[in-house]
């Protein structure tokens, strides 16, 4: 399929590297933008492919046709006014992808110490499950990527304003705002794994869930009804997810420790990595926010990954950590693939509006 043929380039031209010791920055750097192009056509020109094409669809319809109010359409303000400047639904497909994904490539392009590894992994995650499916949060990952910029710089006003930008297309975005406070810190181990450890108590004795059922009882007006909706709705299990976070926090903790990281940006990937661990652990029986709401976070591991991958040395160890981001990758994205085609969101074969016909098969 046209997706695996894609990781398996990816894949081919990071191993190039890895065998170069990463000599040809120039060859790096077309690869990023060649794949970077072919990602970008893939998900604007795309017709009736990926999660919630169809439920997207139904919300232009209603906003165009019906004039439904915003209020009533169940998205935020900024997709909402894509929608009502957008003359066709294939414009509003073709929009999103422009405002997501080559922004996404070229901060990661400017943050990463590997940028192919880490494009194998936004590609096989947030390309594959928001880029090509759940736009609105898409395009709200990029303005959270964007923030970074002003975190380094210490600019929490345009950093509020970058978050806020984000937060009209998906209000999930706002868990990213503590990061500017802890970005610099360079936690103790015991702290780490200390609030790990309570985020997963919270994770399984499902302590929020307990917390939101008392104050959904209380006269608390609209916020009692959010938190039933929440609570009837959005009840999801991550705690298996949380443990698997937890684990590779512990080795990129450890990887930090020993090879003594402590510079601005490596630390705000690290802390922005624990802090969407702290986020689904806390809140994991509300899919909503523990999960959705922390995917923004959890990106922060394809910069972790790369940090390690360029900063060992010898060469087994480095195809070791590659082969274990391909893994991970293979696993990833088929999960959304899968998912995708079972419940009639189907990602394959692929179809572009340019064709009534397959340009790929399973």
């Amino acid at each position: 399929m046209i997706y695996f043929s894609i990781l398996i380039l990816l894949i081919l031209c990071e191993y190039i590297n890895i065998l170069t010791n990463h000599k040809y920055k120039y060859l790096s750097n077309m690869y990023l933008i060649a794949i970077g192009s072919i990602l970008f056509l893939i998900a604007a020109f795309r017709d009736g492919i990926g999660y919630d094409f169809e439920n997207y669809r139904k919300i232009f319809n209603l906003i165009t046709i019906d004039k439904v109010p915003q209020g009533s359409s169940n998205v935020e303000w900024g997709f909402y006014l894509l929608n009502m400047i957008s003359y066709s639904f294939s414009i509003v497909i073709f929009i999103s992808a422009l405002i997501a994904i080559p922004m996404k490539i070229k901060l990661i392009c400017e943050y990463s110490e590997d940028g192919l590894l880490s494009l194998i992994m936004y590609y096989t995650s947030v390309f594959i499950m928001f880029d090509m499916g759940v736009i609105r949060q898409g395009i709200a990952i990029m303005f959270m990527l964007f923030s970074v910029k002003y975190i380094i710089n210490r600019d929490f006003k345009k950093f509020l304003i970058v978050i806020l930008c984000g937060s009209l297309f998906h209000i999930t975005i706002l868990v990213t705002i503590p990061l500017y406070f802890l970005s610099y810190i360079d936690f103790d181990r015991k702290v780490i794994y200390g609030a790990s450890f309570i985020a997963l108590v919270f994770s399984v004795f499902k302590v929020t869930t307990i917390v939101f059922k008392i104050l959904a009882k209380l006269p608390l007006g609209t916020i009692a009804y959010k938190l039933n909706y929440y609570l009837n709705s959005n009840q999801s299990n991550l705690t298996m997810s949380l443990i698997k976070r937890i684990i590779f926090l512990v080795i990129f903790v450890e990887f930090f420790k020993r090879k003594k990281i402590k510079d601005k940006k490596s630390l705000i990937f690290l802390n922005g990595y624990f802090l969407s661990i702290l986020i689904m652990g806390i809140f994991s029986s509300v899919d909503i926010i523990g999960g959705r709401g922390s995917m923004g976070l959890y990106f922060m591991q394809v910069f972790l990954f790369a940090i390690m991958m360029k900063r060992t040395e010898k060469k087994p160890l480095k195809l070791a950590i590659f082969a274990v981001v391909i893994l991970l990758s293979i696993n990833t994205m088929m999960g959304p693939i899968n998912h995708g085609n079972s419940s009639n969101q189907p990602y394959t074969p692929y179809k572009s509006i340019f064709s009534s016909s397959d340009l790929d098969t399973k």
